[in-house]
């Protein structure tokens, strides 16, 4: 029972929130006597849970505005802390007290080369958790000042560390080295590497709390297969980030929303190149549209949670831009799929007469007719046909969709002349039976099928009528 003792008190080291509670808590370690104090560093979580102390220095002052913060009072504290007679003897507390410094250094106060002196500063480290550390540290520290090279070689070293502590930091040192890989372009490893941490990730014993890291490395994924122009395997690694976020229930959750907002951005950038082979002219807010790089997808970006688009978290938006992307990658079928997966979600989130909710139609139409069944094809057709007759009021502007895009269709429709409702259903007769009659004459049927089929037709017509 004494044994598990040391353990049980560390375990209090993560409530710690502040420079104040750290004072505390680093007085009751000095009080105690030299043998109590050694079998407390000896103990298993004392490397790590220093760590976790630690930060909390610079956690804590992060969390306040901006106007608030005081970087130099917070490494005043860190110094007296190094200083402490009793603390400095022992390597568990020099090395996460080298830490925190090194992190205000390099991510508050943009001083990239006092960063890594302070981590060189430390003597030699035995322990492999604590050499993890130091080059995880380092990595991070290299990676954000855009030295993809030397974050390369500190990942590495992290990489080839042994021990079993950090275990959400090992996993997220895999991810961080596939992505240096992606940026220097070694698409092989940076695949491997992915590959290999989505299972860990799966495997993992906090499998539900890093399930957002997990799906969004899908979109890391996919920007490697998309790089080496493998287009059905980025597809299908997109598929599976977007899924999941569709099947989600956890909507409010930042977490969510941040993986929504980068799937969201990263669909659109997927889907205008493969379509124009140019990137979007700018996002929905009138920003310009950031690139898909290396990173967009599996680093954390809070701020990103914070953000709602001006569609909100739709999920059929999201399943028409996977469907988009199907298309745009030659999975027909699965497009079709997708489309009917957003019309159904359309209506799940009573987005039924907008101009966005018919956009769609137009595609769904051809689909149905190239896989469906007539009497539904017909169906999306007449609302194809909407869109088709607003072409004379929104134009092909983007500005003059974006006043209209959530505006109702039917009030638009009432400024149609007669003659341009004509003309949008001629237009959309193309657009449906074009793709029926080469997948009839594509198909090899015999004379009989296709008459069967086009008599179907005929009589899904005659009901309509």
């Amino acid at each position: 029972m004494l044994g598990n003792l040391p353990n049980a008190v560390w375990a209090q080291g993560v409530r710690v929130k502040n420079c104040e509670e750290i004072k505390l808590f680093i007085q009751y370690f000095s009080d105690l006597s030299e043998a109590d104090m050694n079998l407390f560093v000896e103990a298993p979580f004392a490397t790590e849970v220093s760590t976790i102390l630690f930060d909390q220095s610079w956690y804590s002052e992060a969390s306040k505005p901006l106007e608030n913060r005081d970087w130099n009072l917070v490494l005043k504290y860190l110094d007296e802390f190094n200083n402490h007679p009793r603390i400095s003897q022992y390597l568990c507390f020099k090395v996460a007290i080298a830490r925190a410094r090194a992190v205000i250094y390099a991510d508050y106060l943009k001083q990239y080369a006092t960063a890594i002196d302070v981590l060189n500063t430390l003597p030699q480290l035995d322990d492999p958790d604590m050499r993890f550390l130091v080059n995880y540290s380092k990595g991070c520290f290299a990676s954000n000042a855009n030295l993809s090279q030397d974050a390369t070689l500190f990942f590495l070293n992290a990489e080839n560390a042994e021990g079993l502590g950090y275990v959400f930091f090992r996993l997220d040192n895999t991810s961080r080295l596939a992505i240096e890989k992606s940026k220097l372009n070694d698409w092989a490893t940076a695949k491997e590497l992915f590959i290999r941490a989505i299972h860990q990730f799966e495997r993992s014993e906090g499998k539900a709390l890093f399930k957002w890291n997990c799906i969004e490395l899908l979109g890391e994924l996919a920007y490697v297969y998309w790089s080496i122009g493998d287009l059905s395997r980025a597809y299908g690694a997109m598929y599976g980030y977007v899924m999941a976020l569709v099947n989600d229930k956890s909507v409010d959750d930042l977490r969510f929303r941040e993986a929504y907002n980068k799937a969201g951005h990263g669909m659109g950038w997927f889907i205008s190149i493969a379509g124009t082979g140019k990137p979007p002219s700018a996002t929905q807010s009138g920003d310009e549209y950031a690139p898909v790089q290396p990173g967009l997808f599996g680093i954390r970006r809070e701020s990103l949670g914070s953000h709602i688009p001006p569609t909100g978290f739709s999920k059929s938006l999201l399943l028409i831009q996977l469907a988009m992307f199907a298309k745009a990658t030659c999975h027909w079928r699965a497009s079709w799929i997708l489309y009917k997966r957003a019309h159904v979600q359309n209506k799940i989130e009573k987005n039924i007469d907008s101009v966005r909710s018919f956009i769609f139609y137009i595609d769904l139409a051809s689909l149905e007719a190239k896989f469906g069944g007539p009497s539904e094809a017909l169906q999306y057709a007449i609302h194809a046909k909407k869109v088709l007759a607003l072409e004379k009021v929104i134009g092909t502007s983007k500005e003059k969709l974006d006043l209209h895009i959530d505006e109702s269709i039917d009030s638009d429709l009432q400024e149609i002349s007669k003659d341009e409702l004509r003309r949008a259903e001629t237009r959309f007769l193309y657009i449906l039976f074009t793709p029926l009659f080469s997948e009839l004459i594509a198909s090899g049927w015999s004379t009989e099928e296709i008459v069967s089929k086009l008599t179907q037709w005929e009589h899904a017509i005659i009901g309509y009528e």
